[in-house]
């Protein structure tokens, strides 16, 4: 027995809607990475602590962790 699986009637705005604020968010922690970057590079330049920009990196971890849930549930 073959059973397709189909999406319900009018989910097809919600998913774009959740795929379009999971790209966003990508977006602004890719910014925020770069922006990590560029202030550990200043940091090092002046001799203070360096620390890596490590936390945006797990938070785009955890959302492609969770856009690859969303697919796999919808």
């Amino acid at each position: 027995m073959n059973v397709d699986a189909a999406t319900p009637p009018g989910m097809e705005n919600l998913e774009l809607i959740i795929s379009w604020i999971l790209w966003g968010a990508g977006m602004v922690l890719f910014i925020y990475f770069i922006f990590g970057l560029v202030q550990a590079g200043r940091a090092r330049r002046r001799g203070d602590e360096v620390e890596a920009p490590i936390w945006p990196l797990v938070a785009a971890a955890a959302l492609g962790a969770a856009g690859t849930i969303w697919n796999m549930i919808v």
